[in-house]
């Protein structure tokens, strides 16, 4: 892994883990946490996994 491609990765973790509002949202009856990853989620389609 290149070191620009690990600099990223960072970014990436603590913007999610700092200013996503979606983690910090009561998980929806009939889901887990894992929803947060299916097809057309916000997490799956959040631009900082497109990097």
């Amino acid at each position: 892994m290149s070191r620009i491609t690990e600099i990223l990765e960072e970014v990436k973790e603590e913007m999610c883990d700092k200013y996503c509002i979606y983690p910090k949202q009561p998980i929806p009856e009939g889901k887990t946490e894992n929803g947060l990853f299916e097809e057309d989620s916000p997490c799956n389609n959040c631009p900082l996994n497109q990097l």
